[in-house]
């Protein structure tokens, strides 16, 4: 009777554990969401106002001195270039997981061919040794 009284005091006990946690975790969530909405407004609006300013400052050093065509060429590929680079990040990122995805499956895979060979060879000692 006291036994069993122990054991369901003792799962009462992990279900309110693991309903504490969960609610916990999903309230963690929710705040670490909103947490990134906020950052990711900030960092754009920090982004605007600095491109705000380069313009800004970029049309006042075009107005006192006249910009040379190479320099804004120059200018012009380099933003071509990091935003091609940026596109063929997207396009190959799935990619890229899926590799490291496989790399790491197939690393883990190893890991627990080793763990059952090492389980064998145990069990074969303990036979010869069940024998003598």
């Amino acid at each position: 009777m006291k036994e069993n009284f122990l054991c369901k005091v003792q799962c009462l006990k992990a279900l309110q554990k693991n309903w504490r946690m969960w609610k916990e975790r999903k309230k963690f969530l929710k705040l670490k969401k909103n947490a990134i909405k906020i950052q990711r407004f900030i960092r754009r609006v920090k982004k605007t106002r600095i491109f705000k300013a380069l313009k800004a400052a970029l049309k006042a050093f075009s107005c006192k001195l006249k910009v040379n065509i190479d320099k804004m060429q120059k200018s012009a590929v380099l933003i071509q270039k990091v935003f091609r680079k940026f596109r063929a990040y997207k396009k190959y990122k799935p990619t890229i997981i899926k590799k490291v995805q496989l790399t790491m499956h197939q690393k883990l895979v190893a890991r627990q061919s080793a763990l059952v060979q090492l389980r064998n060879i145990k069990k074969r000692a303990v036979q010869k040794i069940e024998k003598y």
